[in-house]
């Protein structure tokens, strides 16, 4: 689905944007930034690979056991999807964000809520007071990424809901090799914004950059989607310009070009 954030963006005219999300992703971003006349290059730091789980198989099999389904990705959606019969009847499907939404919406089905944050916590909150009627008994289905947090889930069983986490997708690190030209172009003072979308992303691209990484993205702007992507940052002694709490790429780019503009 492409972006639709602002029909007429003159603030990202020239701009030149570090793209760092897995390919797919990337893509239609560089696209959308492309139509505002800006400059994207497109370095995944992250591949992802959907993974066939036994567990998961089971689980789609046996959705009437489930109170709710926790997703938190796009990449989870696909997976769930992958093994779900196309007459499936669902229990309460809880997403983060208007994109993770829009995969199950192409597949003619709707999410019962939609998380308004980026936040895991916030979501295991949402979904608590969907299913509190029948919390005491209440199982959530969870699939996630091998390398997963731990919050909503942690969140979710101290209220007293059983938690069956499964395994839909991972993902594989860039080589500092492979984002060799993503380093050469911070290095070089070639790139203006660098949005980033997770922990784990960041970190990639930090060890990529090496010992002197702050001082590299200290040229640029830099963003974070939600605060567990700033904290991380931070702690790696690097200033977060921006701070996106909706889970959306293309928000976070506007509000890093409008900081640049205000510069």
């Amino acid at each position: 689905m492409r972006p639709t954030h602002g029909s007429h963006l003159p603030q990202l005219s020239s701009l030149r944007v570090l793209l760092t999300r897995p390919l797919e992703q990337s893509e239609a971003t560089a696209q959308w930034l492309s139509e505002h006349q800006a400059s994207p290059l497109i370095a995944p730091c992250l591949r992802v690979e959907l993974v066939v789980d036994p567990a998961l198989t089971l689980a789609v099999g046996n959705l009437s056991h489930y109170a709710a389904i926790a997703l938190t990705s796009a990449w989870a959606v696909r997976s769930l999807l992958a093994v779900a019969k196309p007459d499936a009847t669902w229990p309460p499907l809880c997403v983060i964000g208007e994109k993770t939404a829009s995969v199950l919406r192409r597949h003619g089905v709707e999410p019962s809520l939609i998380g308004a944050s980026s936040s895991a916590h916030a979501l295991a909150l949402q979904i608590l007071s969907l299913i509190r009627p029948e919390r005491a008994a209440s199982r959530v289905l969870f699939p996630q990424a091998a390398e997963g947090r731990d919050e909503l889930q942690t969140v979710l069983q101290d209220a007293g809901v059983i938690v069956e986490r499964v395994t839909a997708y991972h993902t594989v690190e860039a080589s500092p090799e492979q984002l060799q030209p993503a380093v050469f172009a911070l290095r070089h003072g070639q790139i203006d914004l660098v949005p980033l979308g997770s922990p784990k992303t960041a970190w990639v691209l930090l060890r990529a950059l090496g010992d002197d990484a702050s001082a590299v993205l200290a040229q640029t702007l830099v963003g974070a989607i939600g605060q567990t992507t700033a904290q991380a940052l931070r702690d790696a002694n690097i200033r977060v310009d921006v701070i996106a709490e909706q889970p959306s790429f293309e928000l976070l780019i506007e509000k890093l070009a409008d900081r640049k503009v205000r510069r």
